[in-house]
Order: C-alpha cells, then sequence, then structure tokens
C-alpha cells in the first residue's frame, strides 16, 4: 500500500492558498455547529444550528402584594 503526496505549493500559487482556506473551514464546519458554507468571490455566508432550548421549568406563584393608594391631585 502507497500513498502519494502532492506539494501545491509548486503550482501556480492561488493553488495552494485556496486548497488550505477549504481545509480550514472544512474543519471550521466540523468543530462548530456549522450546517451550510457559501463562499462567493467577495463573502461568505455561514449557516449555524442554534442549539435546542430546555423546555422552561413551570414556575411557583411568587408572594402577591395588594396596595390600594389614593391619589392627592
Amino acid at each position: 500500500m502507497r500513498l502519494k503526496v502532492t506539494d501545491f505549493s509548486k503550482e501556480p500559487p492561488g493553488l495552494a492558498d485556496a486548497i488550505r482556506r477549504y481545509y480550514t473551514l472544512l474543519q471550521m464546519s466540523f468543530a462548530t455547529n456549522i450546517y451550510k458554507l457559501i463562499e462567493t468571490p467577495a463573502s461568505q455566508i455561514i449557516r449555524f444550528l442554534s442549539p435546542a432550548l430546555a423546555p422552561a421549568q413551570p414556575q411557583a406563584p411568587g408572594d402577591v402584594a395588594i396596595v390600594e393608594a389614593t391619589c392627592g391631585r
């Protein structure tokens, strides 16, 4: 079994940079909750998966205060 390694740094100058950038984006997508990544020549659009929120716990009723006030006007 052999493994062939190609050095892309000696290829056209932009190719090594593009490979490095795509590799970095791939690692970012595996390390985070990114589910969609779109790259245009001018920008990157990244969509994240938001974590599910735990259901709200019902709260015990609080103390009730009844206040009666008379307006002095």
